[in-house]
């Protein structure tokens, strides 16, 4: 799947400083782009700034598409929300446990949360559909 242009694109970053968001501002040549810091107004005072990664999640669990790292908790635990909320809303794929997620790096890992896999070695990074697939079932 591939983003259109003009589309808005929210990107959930520990990067605090913002010399170095250089990094993200080719993005901004394409799409209307968002951080977590667009939105700290709204947040309210008494959330602390160490609950803003978890913020960041739930922002990413919920978007149509998602694009993160294969090596990192932080995009597998996005995964396994994007997998709870595939099942509740009866989203496409959600019968086999395929999401609208990809992995930028590495790229022979791209396109491994739109295909159904059995958990496999090492898995501390990854979700596999079986976190959240039946998980109501029997209850």
């Amino acid at each position: 799947s591939s983003i259109k242009v003009n589309s808005t694109i929210y990107i959930a970053t520990d990067e605090q400083d913002e010399n170095n968001r250089i990094l993200f501002k080719q993005f901004e040549e394409h799409f209307k782009v968002f951080f977590l810091s667009d939105f700290e107004g709204l947040l309210g005072d008494d959330l602390p700034p160490l609950h803003y990664g978890m913020v960041d999640q739930l922002v990413a669990a919920r978007a149509k598409v998602f694009v993160g790292v294969y090596y990192s908790t932080f995009s597998g635990y996005i995964n396994r929300l994007r997998g709870y909320h595939s099942v509740k809303k009866r989203l496409d794929g959600y019968r086999d446990g395929v999401l609208q997620s990809y992995y930028y790096a590495p790229h022979d890992k791209k396109k491994q949360m739109r295909i159904y896999h059995a958990i496999q070695r090492p898995s501390f990074m990854r979700e596999y559909p079986v976190s959240w697939r039946d998980i109501d079932k029997g209850m």
